[in-house]
């Protein structure tokens, strides 16, 4: 109902919630994709950014959409092809439930770092090392259906365990009340 045609690519492009990291420089290199392609951004709370992305979006080459802060964001990834953001927590088990393939910008030592390391591992995100980059990998996923597939599949299935975990602490505390 976005007026997302669903024949085409959709990237979504998100730095949490308040819309950090260098999202500029990454909507101008996806820019420079030379495939069909359709972008989501969710700016999150960042105003400037938002106001930055509307005034400039009728020069983009691609169809794209701008969103401020969304309490829907799990249906913005159940239609997206791959996701291009930090490695917050909130953000990647979400997508990783949805089976979303991740690129990774400039994750912060810390928490964000760990994360990075264990979807690496797991083969569920790439690792972009700047904003150029994180366009060459986007179109390279594209193009590349077999490796997108494993992906989603690596996601879904260390998504799994997770909510596992979730549903027998769970029980554990309601059986304790």
């Amino acid at each position: 109902g976005m007026g997302i045609d669903r024949r085409v690519p959709v990237v979504l492009v998100m730095g949490g919630g308040q819309g950090l990291g260098p999202i500029p420089e990454i909507i101008s290199s996806l820019n420079r994709i030379s495939r069909p392609v359709q972008l989501i951004i969710v700016a999150g709370s960042n105003k400037r950014l938002f106001n930055w992305i509307e005034r400039r979006r009728h020069n983009f080459a691609m169809r794209s959409f701008v969103y401020g802060y969304v309490s829907n964001i799990d249906e913005f990834m159940a239609i997206s092809t791959l996701i291009v953001t930090k490695p917050g927590g909130l953000t990647i088990s979400e997508a990783l439930s949805k089976g979303l393939p991740i690129v990774i910008i400039n994750p912060i030592p810390g928490q964000e770092a760990k994360n990075t390391e264990y979807l690496l591992s797991e083969g569920a995100a790439i690792k972009a090392n700047s904003t150029g980059d994180a366009a060459l990998l986007t179109e390279a996923l594209l193009s590349n259906s077999l490796k997108l597939g494993q992906m989603r599949q690596n996601a879904i299935r260390i998504a799994k365990p997770n909510s596992a975990v979730d549903i027998a602490r769970l029980i554990l505390e309601c059986a304790n009340l």
